[in-house]
């Protein structure tokens, strides 16, 4: 049975990592999904302070609770700014040059402890590429990975800048359902799925323990073409010799591929919500992190 103790004048508090990339994106659709008639926004020492009426919905309750929550945003660039954090969001932009300066920041040690701790942390993109275990196509000397995601990623699968697209995607009916229940309030919501990718990663393999949420069909780019076929036991033809993998659709260089995914509480989408008019992703990230700070259920 889950439990709460909460207070009302609680404040969750959400870090977005600022060295470079899709940081302002991040803020604004935040800011924006702040702008209903249930949710009042302030403006306060860099940080959107957000009244919010939040609907908790967990599967182990037999009724909703309506809460009156305030959401900090507060940007992280220095290993003093993980303090008292509740979430982290890792944005899209170009993970080596993430993964450089926040090596030589002194971020990376503490990203690693708060995977390692289990906290609600959420990678876009890029901020994917450097949560996952295993990535192909990194940079020719290679780059640092936060790591604690299970799950083998090839960076520019899409491609370069101008290869860039909007694609429909395939929400798994169930992730579906849970998405759109944290998303109560969002008068908008509709079976319409869509992402953005931006010299995006796809996700070719994940273990046992991780929960796929979404998927495309895209081709690889030539350039990653020949490390994705073989990561994925395909041949050149696009046939595959037991004739029985699922990623393989038989049509052209079209392959089935994950684009986003979550282990427990690790998020990670190759798209980018922020670029878009849907607020459900970052809804359903501060839900995740609602349900780690406020849910006891013997995890902690």
């Amino acid at each position: 049975m889950s439990s709460f103790s909460i207070d009302n004048n609680d404040t969750i508090r959400v870090g977005l990592l600022a060295i470079q990339g899709a940081v302002s994106e991040h803020e604004d659709i935040i800011k924006a999904t702040c702008n209903s008639n249930n949710i009042k926004v302030s403006y306060h020492h860099n940080s959107y302070h957000i009244i919010i009426i939040i609907i908790i919905l967990s599967l182990s309750l037999l009724s909703s609770l309506l809460l009156l929550l305030k959401v900090d945003v507060k940007h992280i660039r220095k290993a003093d700014d993980f303090n008292d954090l509740d979430g982290i969001i890792l944005p899209g932009g170009e993970s080596t040059t993430m993964a450089i300066v926040g090596e030589r920041w002194g971020l990376f040690s503490k990203l690693k402890d708060w995977v390692r701790d289990g906290k609600p942390i959420w990678g876009t993109c890029a901020g994917m590429i450097l949560l996952s275990d295993y990535c192909i196509k990194q940079a020719e000397n290679g780059q640092s990975l936060v790591g604690g995601l299970d799950a083998h990623i090839c960076r520019n699968y899409f491609g370069s800048q101008i290869s860039s697209c909007c694609l429909s995607i395939d929400v798994d009916p169930i992730a579906a359902e849970d998405i759109n229940r944290c998303s109560k309030l969002d008068n908008n919501i509709n079976n319409k799925w869509e992402g953005v990718f931006i010299r995006a990663p796809a996700i070719l393999k994940v273990g046992s323990n991780v929960q796929v949420l979404a998927h495309v069909t895209a081709s690889p780019h030539p350039s990653a073409k020949d490390e994705v076929y073989k990561l994925l036991n395909l041949n050149n033809d696009n046939s595959n010799d037991n004739n029985n993998d699922s990623n393989n659709n038989n049509n052209n260089n079209d392959i089935k591929v994950i684009v986003g995914i979550k282990q427990k509480n690790i998020l990670a989408t190759a798209f980018h919500p922020e670029l878009t008019e849907d607020k459900r992703w970052h809804q359903y990230f501060v839900n995740m992190i609602m349900d780690y700070k406020y849910v006891d259920d013997n995890r902690r």
